[in-house]
């Protein structure tokens, strides 16, 4: 398993994990209100932007993760790409 000081994306995660859960909330809503008042190929490009975001923090987390756990966050990446596809639609 890698170190968690190697510089490889840990210290990123190291770094969100300290971030204030009140600032967490606002950005997400932020982000869910750009989704919804921007046109729909920027609204559906921001949430590709997302997917794309979350995966490459799963791919970090992805061996600490039961398989539950790893499942319900795919869950979650392929519904943001649906969310997406039906906004162009």
């Amino acid at each position: 398993m890698a170190s968690h000081d190697d510089g490889d994306g840990w210290d990123l995660l190291a770094r969100l994990g300290r971030l204030d859960p009140k600032l967490v909330v606002i950005g997400a809503l932020a982000l869910f209100l750009a989704v919804l008042l921007l046109p729909p190929l920027l609204g559906a490009l921001l949430i590709v932007l997302i997917a794309v975001a979350l995966a490459a923090l799963l791919t970090k987390t992805w061996p600490l993760l039961p398989g539950s756990q790893r499942a319900l966050r795919l869950g979650v990446i392929v519904a943001l790409l649906v969310v997406a596809a039906s906004k162009l639609l």
